[in-house]
């Protein structure tokens, strides 16, 4: 086995805020594309799983109930490495017996599974089959992004974690509170998205699979996703 066939290890120092996964995966997007050597071998993707209801069942989160319980989300973000094909320079018959060859690596901080893990292994243990054919306001649809797209246009003030707090305490002017702590550094806003003037696209740019605007990256469903994923070596 390559060490070119295997993928990244999670960075041990990386920032992880519980409900935050759009920022967790800016920063490792960014920390992955900033390693000469992960991005001559890999082309990194950001993917934002949602749909119109916001309502997508994912099984395998670490927030279930037990290991067989789905959790809704009104919408889940991961990271994507897929294997460049031989114009990056490596040659695909050199890795004929190796099984990690031509596979696609899923990063999702919030699974029970292994991260990183292939994305074959993600697909079956995560979207829950009866529920994608069957129950249509809970099945996935996903906006496909590439790495570097993301980083540069998203930009979140993260007023979307905003709610009105339930009493007023005459003593407290603070009005609304957020639904889960925000990560402790500053809000993100990428490098186009400033020169652009735009300090908040979260909700329109990236989570809406069908809305208008500016929106960035592929809307796919599991079966277009799928392609894009699967084992390249087959």
């Amino acid at each position: 086995m390559t060490s070119s066939s295997l993928p990244p290890v999670f960075p041990p120092n990386s920032v992880y805020t519980s409900c935050w996964c759009e920022e967790n995966i800016y920063l490792l997007c960014k920390a992955f594309l900033d390693q000469s050597q992960i991005v001559k071998i890999w082309e990194v993707f950001v993917v934002f799983i949602s749909n119109d209801s916001k309502t997508v069942a994912l099984l395998n989160q670490k927030a279930a109930r037990s290991d067989d319980s789905v959790v809704v989300w009104d919408y889940h973000v991961i990271l994507v490495l897929r294997q460049r094909d031989s114009s990056s320079g490596v040659n695909p018959q050199e890795h004929e017996s190796d099984q990690t060859w031509g596979q696609s690596w899923v990063y999702d901080l919030d699974t029970r599974l292994t991260m990183p893990c292939t994305w074959g292994e993600y697909q079956e243990h995560t979207f829950p089959k009866a529920i994608q054919a069957q129950c249509h306001g809970y099945h996935s649809i996903f906006r496909v992004i590439p790495g570097e797209t993301y980083v540069n246009y998203f930009a979140s003030d993260r007023s979307h974690m905003l709610v009105s707090r339930d009493i007023d305490l005459q003593d407290d002017p603070v009005k609304q509170i957020y639904l889960s702590p925000p990560p402790l550094y500053g809000p993100i806003c990428g490098k186009r998205a400033a020169e652009n003037g735009i300090t908040n696209n979260l909700m329109t740019s990236f989570i809406s699979m069908s809305g208008p605007g500016v929106t960035y990256g592929d809307v796919l469903d599991l079966k277009g996703i799928h392609a894009i994923f699967k084992d390249s070596s087959r």
